[in-house]
């Protein structure tokens, strides 16, 4: 099991959305591309100018739930899997969705596991994506 230690991830804020198929209207753009090391020890890379909102948190819940911090790898990979109908001609559609939560978990206890809180925050998001999650896949890899 390989550990992604990446230190620093480079992006571009941009004002309204150019895919039309996220969430919410702001986005951000990678500038360079992000190498990251699955828990089943594959290896993807996200692309120069994926876009992302991050965590698709409405923002009257930013106090409690940040759309970005110390785990912001997790939804990159994600969206990216999402967006990407990653493992969906292996798995399927809902075991490929699956997977792509479950790795978001993983990646986000790999990186956002200081301080018990931060624990507690990586299942929180996982139990939300879990819920409400196929809002976003129906959308991204059913409509293109």
């Amino acid at each position: 099991m390989k550990v992604n230690e990446i230190t620093s991830i480079k992006f571009r804020f941009v004002l309204g959305n150019r895919s039309g198929r996220m969430l919410f209207d702001n986005s951000w753009e990678l500038l360079e591309d992000l190498t990251v090391h699955l828990s089943n020890g594959e290896v993807i890379t996200v692309p120069k100018g994926f876009m992302t909102d991050f965590s698709s948190t409405p923002e009257f819940l930013w106090g409690i739930l940040k759309p970005y911090g110390d785990f912001i790898l997790a939804p990159i990979v994600h969206d990216w899997m999402y967006r990407n109908d990653y493992k969906v001609n292996e798995l399927g559609w809902s075991k490929a969705r699956l997977f792509a939560d479950k790795e978001m978990l993983y990646i986000s206890k790999e990186t956002n596991k200081k301080h018990w809180y931060e624990r507690l925050d990586n299942n929180v998001r996982y139990f939300l994506v879990r819920v409400f999650g196929w809002m976003n896949y129906n959308k991204d890899t059913r409509v293109k």
